[in-house]
């Protein structure tokens, strides 16, 4: 994971998304937690991907280069 200064302004929230091969659901699902804007709180994004095939996390990490990437080489499950 990159060192990333997440911490704009508080209120602080994290939307994490946990996936195992989806990239077109975990896309869409980053498309809208983009759209969530206000100015009462600050966001991130984090993906926790639990050992993918192929090249899901890379194709994530250069489409969204704002998000937060764990690439967790194996699955540990929910």
């Amino acid at each position: 994971m990159k060192n990333k200064n997440i911490f704009k302004k508080p209120p602080f929230v994290s939307i994490i998304i946990l996936t195992c091969n989806s990239y077109t659901l975990v896309a869409n699902c980053i498309n809208q937690a983009e759209k969530l804007t206000t100015e009462k709180y600050s966001k991130n994004i984090i993906v926790v991907d639990n050992g993918s095939k192929g090249d899901i996390v890379k194709k994530l990490a250069q489409k969204y280069p704002e998000v937060i990437i764990v690439d967790n080489k194996v699955n540990y499950g929910f």
